[in-house]
């Protein structure tokens, strides 16, 4: 067993995977992001003119010192903070200067002269692709807006015409470029996007947009702006495309974020969080220096991006992070902010499994490891009553690998101690954490957990790599208290993002329970939900129980008109993927909106990221576009859009279902 102070296991198993946090000379060229809470000299939360200090000590250290706080987090700081508010910010920390920079006087004696808390570490960031989040400075605009929207995603087509007010003139004020390395612009604006649109009619969009790309990204990155159809794309036309300027939409200001190319590819979540928190900060300033700083304005922001596992009860870090964000640009800005989610597409993925463990006795899971498996695996185990007071500590885990790799592993660990999986031949093959509870925002605790991390079961690279067997791993978990512990495990995210081959393969979990006859697919590859193991029920996203009522959980919905009577539709949940709720998961979507209009062929027509493309995407993804639209139609007192409202909130479509929008494209 081993003490850890990097209490977040996922960020922790990916240094481990690539050799990092060892004292190599490749630590130095390594950034890690943190979200910290700056305190006093006594060790009580700082306010107001009290980060001064830490403001300018952090400054003189900066790059060469390993520690960075950017000018955007400072500008967050002076344009967000209240006088009794504590002083929440993002700053990176060299990954060889971890142990300096602890917030206390340092691990090793020296005294930093900064004194803060961390709140949540992400996985690292090389060098060459490190943020540079400069000040933001908005134009004045003609008219200030009373409603901006903004989207956080992968492949925006920041260059095509339904996101245009003209031939010569975009509709999107900024776009950031998360991962853009040092040698480009990060935040590209109206003017530079107007630029673009007015070059020659020689050239393509495909070739605006491998420029675009060749100027943001480090050579070899692996980016979707080379592809005929991104998720980007479809989601801005669906949230907010035009046709032309008789759209009220067509006069909506757009903010974008490019989220890091390996940001999405990672659908674990392990680097998303950073991406969306710092996307969301800097639309925050931005529309509040757009509309002029005090002026009422509505922000929604569309984050059609998401994982699976988590404590799905509004106490993840990410979820806090959001809910408070809302509550500082409403009460220092008088920005009011609105999020859309999707519920999550993981319905039929036998990743939730659920039970009951009585005193004394135990349970196993099986976990089925893919093979050719490029991606690590997690597996996070959590008790359903996540109250503070409640101990993962007092589960005993046992580990067997497939095919008697490795002799069985027998843990119970306290919290903030992980232990290492090793095979027969001493190999390192994966790693049991307890992450503890935390006390992050308000008094709010993110609950403790257990995570099984595994490695990829193949790999490219080297015979050093790690690898772990594929094939059935075997979890018991024995209850070593005298009460019964309800508890949930939860197979994290780990698929092929839309439109890239990362070589991820999603593991699962399988029993008796996983194959019965299913009526729907006519295969034995339906779940007995009276086996009380494994279970469609909570198979939401894990961003998807934000607690805050401006914030909009979207689920899938199959929407078909009668070809016979085409004002007649049937709605129902988006069979396959569609996620479904459960009494510790948030129990419903808030919504839903049409993702799939037929069953033969998946999704819903919209925007490729060329103006002539078009592509086809199904998932709650495209669900939570048009949720977004119908939000913007509403706050600006336009027509909604046509919905179906449900006597009693569904499971899966929750209390109302959005049937059409006029961003699809529809076959003649």
């Amino acid at each position: 067993m081993h003490d850890t102070t990097a209490w977040n296991g996922y960020a922790d198993w990916t240094l481990e995977l690539a050799g990092l946090n060892r004292g190599s000379s490749k630590d130095a060229t390594m950034w890690e992001p943190i979200c910290l809470r700056i305190l006093t000299a006594k060790g009580a939360p700082a306010m107001g003119a009290d980060c001064d200090a830490f403001f300018k000590q952090a400054a003189s250290i900066g790059r060469e010192g390993g520690f960075i706080v950017p000018p955007m987090e400072r500008q967050f700081h002076y344009t967000l903070s209240a006088p009794k508010e504590a002083v929440e910010i993002i700053a990176y920390r060299r990954l060889d200067r971890r142990a300096v920079f602890t917030g206390d006087h340092g691990a090793k004696g020296a005294d930093t002269g900064l004194r803060f808390e961390v709140l949540a570490t992400g996985a690292v960031i090389r060098d060459d692709t490190l943020p540079t989040l400069e000040k933001v400075n908005a134009r004045d605009p003609f008219l200030p807006p009373k409603l901006v929207f903004g989207i956080i995603d992968d492949g925006i087509g920041v260059l095509h015409g339904r996101s245009r007010r003209n031939a010569t003139a975009s509709r999107i004020e900024k776009v950031l470029w998360l991962a853009a390395h040092p040698g480009s612009a990060s935040v590209q604006t109206l003017a530079e996007l107007n630029d673009e649109l007015s070059r020659p009619i020689q050239r393509s969009e495909q070739d605006a947009y491998k420029e675009l790309a060749d100027a943001a990204y480090a050579p070899r990155t692996r980016h979707s702006l080379g592809r005929a159809q991104t998720h980007g794309a479809h989601m801005l036309d669906l949230a907010i495309g035009a046709s032309d300027s008789s759209d009220p939409l067509s006069r909506v200001p757009i903010l974008g974020v490019q989220v890091a190319p390996e940001s999405f590819d990672d659908t674990s979540g392990t680097r998303l969080n950073f991406d969306i928190l710092i996307g969301l900060r800097w639309m925050i300033l931005e529309t509040a220096l757009l509309a002029g700083r005090g002026t009422p304005v509505d922000l929604v922001v569309n984050i059609s991006l998401g994982y699976t596992a988590g404590p799905k009860n509004g106490r993840s870090f990410i979820e806090q992070a959001i809910a408070r964000l809302i509550e500082l640009a409403e009460m220092a800005l008088h920005v009011n902010v609105y999020v859309l989610v999707p519920y999550g597409n993981a319905y039929a993925d036998n990743v939730i499994a659920r039970t009951n463990i009585r005193g004394g006795e135990a349970e196993t899971f099986n976990l089925r490891v893919q093979p050719d498996d490029r991606t690590p695996s997690f597996l996070e185990m959590r008790l359903t009553d996540q109250s503070p007071e409640q101990d993962p500590g007092l589960i005993e885990v046992t580990i067997a690998a497939p095919r008697g790799g490795m002799q069985q592993s027998v843990f119970t660990l306290p919290a903030g101690q992980y232990a290492d999986l090793n095979d027969d031949a001493g190999r390192l093959v994966g790693r049991l954490y307890h992450i503890p509870a935390r006390t992050l925002f308000a008094g709010q605790v993110e609950p403790a957990y257990l995570m099984l991390a595994l490695a990829p079961t193949v790999t490219s690279r080297s015979d050093a790599d790690l690898t772990c067997p594929s094939g059935q791993w075997q979890i018991t978990l024995r209850n070593c208290a005298e009460q019964a512990m309800d508890l949930t495990a939860q197979v994290q995210r780990d698929d092929d993002p839309s439109g890239r081959n990362t070589g991820a393969r999603q593991a699962r979990l399988e029993g008796e329970e996983t194959r019965v006859w299913d009526a729907l697919g006519r295969d034995f590859e339906g779940v007995d939900e009276g086996a009380n193991r494994v279970t469609r029920r909570g198979t939401n996203s894990a961003l998807s129980t934000i607690a805050h009522s401006r914030v909009h959980s979207v689920g899938g919905a199959l929407v078909r008109r009668d070809p016979a009577v085409p004002a007649h539709m049937t709605v129902e949940a988006a069979e396959y993927y569609g996620a479904e709720g459960a009494d510790w998961s948030g129990d419903a979507p808030d919504l839903s909106a049409i993702s799939e209009v037929e069953r033969g062929a998946p999704g819903v027509t919209a925007a490729g990221l060329t103006s002539a493309g078009n592509a086809r995407l199904s998932g709650s993804s495209t669900a939570c576009a048009t949720a977004a639209r119908d939000l913007v139609n509403r706050l600006l007192t336009e027509p909604p859009l046509p919905d179906m409202p449900h006597p009693a909130a569904d499971s899966r479509l929750g209390g109302r279902t959005i049937l059409d929008t006029p961003a699809i494209r529809r076959r003649p």
